[in-house]
């Protein structure tokens, strides 16, 4: 029988542990890691605390949830990891894929309010104008009996 030795946990596995606990910890934890990872300063922010501050970025339901900022961390990551480990420059490559997706998005998604609420405006104008004229009709109609 062979036994193979445990395989080494890559970087990509670590972040998958990563995401994992992400996704079982309460708001208040990802707020307190959130606040630790913004007090770094970028220069002094290394590999790792980007993916981190980028993950926690772009959780759904935040309140510091901001894709367009973690699509800049995850680009500054990619240049400043040309080496690393290809299997999470490919999930780096992914996310950024994702983020930039829900980025355009969002935007159509607010444009389309936008014009929503344009709309709701001009109908809101005819009905008023329609009123207007009704209101009109009944005082000739009035008029006129008399």
């Amino acid at each position: 029988v062979l036994v193979l030795p445990p395989a080494l946990p890559s970087a990509a596995d670590d972040v998958m542990e990563l995401i994992d606990r992400f996704g079982r910890a309460s708001p208040v934890e990802l707020s307190k890691e959130y606040d630790a990872l913004n007090a770094i300063p970028d220069p002094d922010r290394g590999g790792t605390s980007q993916l981190r501050l980028a993950l926690l970025l772009s959780q759904p339901g935040l309140p510091f949830r901001d894709d367009a900022a973690a699509l800049r961390v995850l680009q500054e990551w990619e240049k400043r990891q040309p080496a690393a480990d290809p299997a999470l420059k490919s999930f780096v490559r992914w996310l950024r894929g994702m983020l930039g997706e829900r980025i355009r998005l969002a935007g159509n998604l607010e444009e389309c309010s936008n014009k929503l609420r344009d709309e709701k405006k001009r109908a809101e104008a005819c009905k008023e104008k329609l009123d207007a004229l009704k209101d009109m009709e009944k005082s000739l109609i009035e008029r006129d009996k008399h």
